[in-house]
Parts: C-alpha cells; structure tokens; sequence
C-alpha cells in the first residue's frame, strides 16, 4: 500500500512507531511504501496547520497540482488526539477520541490510551521520554495507595500556558494546600516537553497533581490522569463529565463540578485526610481497554484502498 503522511499530523514520532502506524503496518497484506500525496493509496491527515501550505495562493496551487496528478482522490484517514472533529466531507475514516458518533468510518482512540505500554506492540521502539516511560496497564488497574499521604502534602502543575480554568484552580489550591509550577508558563526557558526532566520524577515528589484539560468535549481525555496516577498522585482534574466511560471516577477529584459555583469547596476537601484515605483503595481503571477493535477498524480502512 502506497501511504501519504501529511505534516498536518503533527506526531514527531508517528511513523514507524505510533499505535495507529504500528497496528496498520500488521493488519496490511503487502508493504507499506511512504509516497508524495499525488501517487498515494491512503493519506493520513491530521488538525495541525501545515505552515508549508500557508497563504492562499500556495494552498490553491498545491491541491491544482494534485488534481491534475491524478484521477481519482485517495482515501483520507483524519487522526487526532486533540479536541477537534473532522469534516466528513473531505475525509473518509477517522481515529479520534469522541464519544457516540454513529458513523462506523469513525474508531474511538482517546489520547490516553495512545501513551499505554500495549502488550502486542513490544517491538512498537518508542520511551516515551516526556513521562520517563510508557504506562503499564497493569499499574492502572491497581489502587493508587496511600504513598500521596506522606507526600509533601503540595500540588504541583506542569504547563506551558495558564489559560482558565488553570490560573483560578491554581489560585484556589494555593490558598488551601500550597502549589508550585512548572514549564514555561513558570519562566522555564524550555517547554518541558524539551526540557530533559522527566515528570515522573517530578510528580514522585508531591501529593497531588493539577492536570485540567485543554478543553471539555465528551471523550476527549489525554495523559494526564494517568500520568499523575500513574506517578502515585492524587489527580485533581478539570474534564468533561462522561471522563468515568474511561475512568473511576472515585479515583480523582474533578473539579469540573465546581465550574458553575467556585472551586473552593472542592479545593477544601483536600484537607480531608479521612476522605483522602478514601482514594488509596481505587483503581483508575476498571476495565482493562482492548486493541483489537483498532486492528479490526484499520483492516476496513485498507480493504477500503
């Protein structure tokens, strides 16, 4: 199969080693050849702006020369982890992380399960050297523990901006606990995507982690729960309510139910330490999430070329 891989993507690392490159190498009957646009079978596109394709004029010469390159359109796949829909009207499958669309072109990947150590892709090649490592599935599964409790008792964010909700959270939970920040929403000279620390190391040493979403949409959950989990925190939450298809909702506090009042009664609880203890004994998952459906989506997506 002849495959296009537009920059629009936005994954540093998709090509070979990405969940959805892997699963879609292993479901193919023949090799897959990494082509220009105008020769592919399957174009794989994403919700980042292509800065090569700016202005008008350039846009309007590119999709000419493909129309005139060849005959028929190739298949379009849209993939994100990000809180964005694709426009049906230009693509044919997507991979994102919605919940309850109808449409059997459309397979649920939320962001998060992106970031999980899969046993079937062992020779998948990627550290994920951001967090320190990949997240075994198992650790998720199993109760957080009481190690929080004899943390330092402070909460601690790591981010590149302070968008609301983040600064009034943050304001909140300073008053009640204390927190501290890092990235370079805090004057760090480089994101801490780029930074060299990994933020296991970082959140090892706190209680709790404030790891609001960029955004709430009905399934649209990244790594951050489970990366504070995961790291023996306490996640302290901002996400879409239906966050418990994907998570025990007992196993963090979310303070997306103080949206409409304030945030401060949420924030006092965590002076708790009876209602903390609580936490200990939950698991973040209840059930373990399964790949199969995505080998089984990606055969449709190439019997389709």
């Amino acid at each position: 199969m002849r495959l296009y891989i537009d920059p629009s993507v936005g994954f540093d690392f998709f090509w070979p080693n990405h969940i959805v490159a892997v699963a879609l190498q292993a479901v193919c009957n023949h090799p897959i050849e990494l082509v220009s646009e105008s020769n592919c079978d399957l174009a794989i596109v994403g919700p980042y702006a292509n800065n090569e394709a700016r202005g008008l004029y350039r846009r309007a010469k590119a999709k000419l020369k493909i129309h005139l390159a060849r005959k028929t359109r190739p298949l379009r796949l849209y993939l994100s982890g990000e809180n964005t829909r694709p426009d049906w009207s230009k693509n044919d499958f997507c991979i994102g992380s919605d919940l309850a669309v109808s449409s059997p072109n459309h397979y649920r990947l939320p962001y998060w399960q992106v970031t999980l150590a899969w046993p079937q892709l062992k020779k998948r090649g990627v550290t994920y050297s951001r967090f320190g490592n990949l997240l075994e599935i198992e650790r998720l599964q199993q109760p957080l523990g009481d190690s929080f409790l004899s943390r330092n008792g402070r909460a601690i964010i790591i981010c590149g901006h302070l968008t609301e909700p983040r600064a009034s959270l943050m304001d909140t939970l300073d008053k009640q606990i204390g927190i501290d920040g890092f990235g370079t929403a805090f004057g760090s000279s480089k994101h801490h995507n780029k930074s060299g620390v990994k933020k296991i190391e970082i959140l090892s040493e706190y209680s709790f982690n404030l790891c609001p979403e960029n955004g709430l949409h009905p399934g649209y959950y990244t790594e951050k729960i489970p990366e504070a989990f995961y790291a023996g925190c306490l996640p302290l939450a901002w996400a879409d309510p239906m966050v418990s298809h994907d998570f025990n909702p007992a196993a963090f506090l979310n303070f997306y139910e103080g949206s409409s009042s304030g945030f401060d009664a949420i924030a006092e609880s965590l002076n708790d330490k009876s209602r903390l203890k609580g936490f200990a004994d939950q698991p973040l998952l209840r059930e373990r999430p399964r790949i199969e459906p995505l080998y089984e989506f990606l055969e449709r997506v190439v019997a389709a070329t």
